[in-house]
């Protein structure tokens, strides 16, 4: 009954132009950029030292 209701209601929504995808897509997004951001604090924290140690004996190493 409430599924019924719940079906119906959004097709009163949809005949009437009311739902929009563009929010859905910006959700889309919005989730893609914050796996991006995950995978960068990632990287960062496994390879910060390293990319430390060798900026540091670079810097040594210059004249």
């Amino acid at each position: 009954m409430v599924a019924c209701l719940l079906l119906q209601i959004k097709a009163l929504f949809e005949d009437a132009g009311i739902v929009d995808e563009k929010a859905q897509t910006l959700v889309e997004y919005g989730l893609i950029l914050l796996l991006i951001a995950i995978a960068v604090v990632g990287a960062v924290t496994a390879f910060g030292g390293q990319v430390n140690g060798l900026y540091q004996r670079v810097v040594a190493a210059w004249p």
